[in-house]
């Protein structure tokens, strides 16, 4: 019962960073960077199947969210990633609908509570310390 409420916890702090995953699935252009969530899972020496898992969930995540976005709006999230804005900037300058905000946290915090089981303890307490120091920065 703690642990599950720990991972709902987790889960709404990662779901907070605004969507992590879209950069590597969607934009895929050989000058982006990742960002957010992503970033921070390249410095968590994941193992093989770890990382085959994050993948998965990464490309899941991708799918939800072309689902929410309109074509025009996907257009302008791939040139903004190509533009090495981070994924918050990108869905901020959107200009979402109040529906498509919320079903992008809904997806956001269904794509978190699938990755944070994947990651052993101390990988979940560092990837939680580094997104909450990110959003004390901004």
């Amino acid at each position: 019962m703690i642990k599950q409420k720990l991972l709902v916890l987790f889960a709404s702090v990662i779901a907070m960073t605004a969507v992590p995953v879209m950069s590597p699935v969607m934009a895929q252009s050989a000058g982006s960077t990742p960002s957010g969530v992503t970033a921070i899972l390249k410095q968590l020496n994941l193992t093989p199947d770890q990382q085959k898992r994050v993948d998965e969930i990464q490309a899941l995540a991708a799918v939800q969210i072309k689902a929410v976005l309109t074509p025009e709006q996907l257009v302008q999230f791939k040139a903004m990633a190509d533009e090495g804005r981070s994924d918050a900037d990108s869905f901020n300058a959107l200009n979402l609908t109040d529906g498509q905000k919320t079903k992008l946290k809904e997806v956001q915090t269904d794509i978190a509570l699938q990755l944070l089981p994947v990651l052993s303890g101390d990988q979940q307490q560092k990837l939680i310390e580094a997104v909450t120091a990110g959003k004390r920065s901004q």
